[in-house]
């Protein structure tokens, strides 16, 4: 089928336009931990695609050809030539396969859960939960798109949901903060609740923004008064995205601590505690 350097390049082209897009597309889905619901619209699409690709890559080769051939003595029929094109086009159906791999790799790095604090040391705690409760979150964004003001002490934030980033800035100071959420895909909603911070007067906001349902991730943020990000937390989402999974619980010693997850019967606490005093 592939003999002859240039006669075969338009096929060349389009075998590899093609071979390049399945490979790429149906290794990604294989390997992707956490498909998306829609995920399996992939087998309409890749195949639709790898077609569309190879009339534009056969096209390409065509006119590569007829260029070649105004240019250049066709060469006689050469046993390497079949044997080069092969090679090349394994080359990049392995190419494609590697690629698939190492951008599922990249996706689910940097969609691990972490912890990032900015002043002070956290340890967060999975335990089923007898502190009383103190308050509920308020949701803030759901499926309807719309956001809410968020007032928690003397600061009224609007917030604002661009693609990968959240921007919260108070209505009356003009403070702002940013934070990423690209590691979630898309959001579903955001749930908030004020929590007392040692050492600051005015209490802290904790925000909770889950992601896909499929994808199990869900982002813990916790603002100062002054809109500073103290703490950054990509948790691992095991209760019902449907729930309300942010409370603020009271511990007898450590005083207000977040409890994530207040539908299932071991829950997330993570105590602020002194790694909040400055």
């Amino acid at each position: 089928m592939l003999t002859q350097i240039p006669k075969d390049l338009p096929l060349f082209f389009a075998l590899s336009a093609a071979a390049a897009i399945l490979v790429y597309g149906f290794t990604g889905m294989n390997l992707d931990m956490r498909p998306s619901s829609t995920s399996a619209l992939g087998m309409i699409f890749i195949p639709l695609w790898s077609c569309i690709a190879a009339v534009i890559a056969y096209l390409l080769g065509y006119v590569i050809r007829f260029v070649w051939r105004t240019q250049f003595t066709e060469p006689a029929v050469q046993p390497w030539h079949g044997k080069v094109l092969a090679v090349m086009l394994g080359g990049i159906m392995l190419c494609s396969a590697l690629m698939a791999w190492y951008s599922v790799q990249t996706y689910e790095e940097a969609a691990k859960p972490n912890l990032v604090t900015y002043n002070g040391e956290l340890v967060p705690q999975y335990q089923s939960s007898k502190l009383a409760l103190v308050r509920t979150s308020t949701p803030v964004y759901g499926r309807d798109q719309q956001a809410e003001p968020i007032q928690w002490g003397e600061n009224q934030t609007l917030l604002s949901v661009h693609n990968a980033d959240v921007e919260l800035r108070d209505s009356a100071s003009n403070l702002q903060a940013t934070v990423s959420v690209q590691e979630l895909d898309y959001v579903t909603q955001y749930q908030a609740a004020r929590i007392k911070l040692a050492g600051f007067v005015e209490p802290g906001l904790v925000m909770l923004i889950d992601g896909r349902a499929t994808g199990k991730r869900s982002l813990l943020v916790v603002l100062t008064p002054d809109y500073k990000v103290f703490m950054r937390f990509m948790v691992e989402r095991y209760w019902p995205l449907q729930s309300s999974a942010l409370e603020i619980r009271l511990d007898p010693v450590d005083g207000e601590v977040i409890a994530v997850g207040a539908a299932a019967q071991e829950k997330l606490l993570i105590s602020l505690g002194s790694a909040g005093a400055r």
